[in-house]
């Protein structure tokens, strides 16, 4: 990993005084209330890396389900979901939770390298994707692990750091190589929040730091870079688990891999009854690698439930164009019936319904849990 430039550092010492300001401010101190609360919550459940080995053993072999609830319920990568409930019984439905703490005790407390440890996890078990992950990796050890969601994706080019990684972490997926890279590149800045008074910074103040940017200072855009829209390289179950969160989010029943006419088992269904109507399906195929043809004859075969409204195709814009091209040929009825969405459209519609639970939980009219 390089260093950073000049200018780089000039970037980053250029908003230091606001963030000082905001830090003391009503919402920055909530914000560092709240990372109190949630080392406490992370230290009673799973342990601390400063405690004997045999005590976080002991703590994670007895974590039951509504703990591990407990944890998932607190991540803000989980707000975007209205039912958290639903998000934790399908996690350990689909992993088991015997199995959910063997890969915690291996994620936490193993001896291999973190990149090992991460795609372990990852490999391992299914629903937790990469700003989850990195979360609870975070509030376990906050002065090795940083957190990697949307708001680094946008903030380090906005710093003009975007030399110091792949291109690749800036859309979807990110590997647990490429995680140790994330983690290095955002040490730089930590190391310069140290430097400038914030003493024994940790990655929780780096988190804070790209925060206050993203939500006060770029407002919280979130529109998507050029490589984001064009990518074809992202990660298939997180954008189904985001789309999954989003209709439960506008009030449908989700379903995952379900089988929805005979010989079409599709990535994931909304549904819902309206009135008269009965029930109304939204049925969604997210392509990254495959067939397009096999992709066309399953969504063929998914229209012939009389209750599917919608057939939609996700992935990137050069996939999304190419399935239009190839039906192109097929009837009219097939045609209208199909709609589409980039990976891209997907990621900017889960951080506008985040941003929009989270306002709406300010006004305390009904919980969102």
């Amino acid at each position: 990993m390089g260093q950073l430039s000049n200018e780089q550092i000039k970037r980053i010492e250029q908003h230091l005084s606001g963030f000082k300001s905001f830090l003391k401010s009503e919402k920055g101190v909530e914000w560092q209330k709240e990372r109190v609360e949630r080392r406490t919550l992370f230290t009673k459940l799973l342990g601390s890396p400063s405690e004997k080995l045999g005590l976080d053993r002991d703590l994670i072999s007895q974590l039951s389900e509504e703990d591990f609830g407990l944890l998932i319920k607190s991540l803000w990568a989980s707000q975007i979901w209205t039912n958290k409930d639903y998000l934790v019984h399908k996690i350990v439905e689909e992993n088991g939770l015997a199995q959910i703490k063997i890969e915690l005790m291996e994620l936490l407390h193993g001896t291999d390298s973190i990149a090992h440890r991460y795609d372990r996890f990852r490999e391992n078990i299914k629903g937790l994707g990469a700003s989850s992950l990195t979360e609870i990796l975070h509030f376990f050890d906050s002065s090795k692990y940083c957190i990697w969601n949307i708001k680094p994706k946008r903030v380090l080019p906005f710093l003009g750091m975007e030399n110091l990684l792949p291109k690749r972490v800036f859309t979807y997926s990110v590997s647990g190589e490429e995680y140790e890279k994330c983690i290095e590149a955002l040490d730089l800045v930590r190391m310069v929040l140290i430097s400038n008074g914030i003493e024994k910074a940790d990655f929780t103040d780096v988190d804070f730091f790209l925060a206050y940017l993203f939500y006060n200072v770029m407002k919280g855009e979130v529109g998507v870079s050029v490589a984001e829209a064009e990518s074809e390289d992202f990660d298939h179950d997180e954008v189904v688990e985001k789309l999954g969160a989003i209709g439960s989010g506008l009030g449908f029943d989700i379903e995952y891999k379900k089988q929805i006419a005979k010989g079409a088992v599709v990535d994931l269904v909304w549904s819902t009854k309206i009135g008269n109507l009965g029930m109304v399906t939204y049925v969604f195929e997210v392509q990254r690698k495959g067939s397009i043809d096999s992709l066309i004859l399953n969504l063929q075969k998914a229209r012939k439930n009389p209750s599917v409204q919608k057939v939609v195709v996700i992935g990137g814009s050069a996939t999304v164009n190419q399935v239009r091209g190839e039906v192109e040929a097929l009837g009219e009825d097939f045609r209208k019936a199909l709609a589409y969405l980039t990976v891209a459209d997907v990621e900017k519609a889960s951080s506008l319904l985040q941003e929009f639970n989270n306002v709406l939980s300010k006004l305390e009219l009904f919980k969102l849990d």
